[in-house]
């Protein structure tokens, strides 16, 4: 019973965190800055796993002229990102540091994470009290 107590009481926090992070991001599409990155370079990095190329984009905005974001996914094949390639990205009025690509998974990536953690523990937590009395004997 304690541990369905706490799967609710943390999966109520998760859903606040997750339902505030998303109101965060919907804030931030509808006042964020939209431009179009170019890949520039790419820049090689090894290690022991082997060589991986991440693509270096350059974009100009109204407010803030240029912009270079490097990427933090790196690919073992440099043709993902060809020099000259376009892709779409949103950025914070200005705060070139908040460059992020604009696709569904790095908006709204961590928020459907932390929603789906709550609404499980919240439906394990949930289900116990509701359906106790179901199993007792």
């Amino acid at each position: 019973m304690i541990v369905c107590l706490i799967f609710l009481i943390v999966g109520g926090f998760l859903l606040i965190g997750a339902i505030s992070n998303l109101l965060g991001k919907l804030a931030l599409m509808k006042t964020a800055e939209r431009t179009i990155g170019t890949v520039v370079a790419l820049e090689e990095r090894i290690d022991e796993e082997g060589s991986a190329y991440y693509a270096v984009f350059e974009m100009h905005t109204p407010l803030l002229n240029k912009v270079t974001y490097r990427s933090s996914t790196g690919h073992s094949s440099a043709t993902v990102w060809p020099i000259g390639k376009t892709a779409p990205f949103i950025i914070e009025s200005g705060k070139p540091e908040t460059a992020r690509f604009l696709n569904y998974w790095s908006v709204f990536g961590w928020s459907m994470i932390l929603l789906v953690l709550a609404i499980d523990l919240l439906v394990i937590g949930g289900g116990y009290f509701l359906l106790r009395d179901y199993f007792s004997a």
